[in-house]
């Protein structure tokens, strides 16, 4: 019979600590800071992704996880906070770096083996790909989602991901 985990306060720093590393922002909290100010709050166990639970939101999204750059509010008001009045978190670019954007990127023509490749994976056919392909196929699509070419081909329109969030 498997084993059941607790989710301990403890742990759910490490997690919120480990997340704030994974998206590059700093942590400055303490692990008695951090419970003082979800105790404080009166909120530690509503906390959770939906819109009527609470997280621990920076100030404007800027700095660091601190004391003094930290509040609690529910998912929904960070969301919107986030979003602010013109639904955009960061404003749209102008139409000249859209074009500066987008003659960087001109010429720039997928090879034969990706044209292959892409058609597969439209018509649902599966490759069969080594543990070490898939392995290094995804740190590849991993470091580019990371990096702001990705971002730069979203705005200027050249890959079909969808809106700006």
């Amino acid at each position: 019979m498997p084993q059941l985990r607790i989710a301990t306060p403890r742990s759910k720093y490490s997690a919120h600590k480990a997340d704030a590393k994974r998206r590059g922002i700093a942590f400055e909290l303490t692990f008695e800071e951090w419970l003082k100010i979800w105790e404080t709050s009166g909120h530690f166990e509503d906390r959770g992704r939906r819109a009527n639970q609470y997280h621990m939101a920076r100030h404007g999204d800027r700095g660091p996880y601190a004391v003094d750059n930290v509040k609690i509010i529910t998912a929904s008001q960070n969301a919107a906070e986030g979003k602010g009045s013109k639904g955009w978190r960061y404003p749209p670019r102008s139409v000249e770096h859209r074009k500066k954007l987008s003659g960087a990127n001109t010429g720039n023509k997928p090879s034969a083996e990706t044209l292959l490749k892409l058609s597969a994976i439209r018509r649902g056919k599966k490759m069969n790909l080594s543990p070490e392909e898939r392995l290094r196929r995804s740190e590849a699509i991993t470091a580019l989602n990371n990096s702001g070419i990705h971002r730069a081909k979203q705005v200027a329109g050249r890959w079909p991901c969808g809106r700006l969030r």
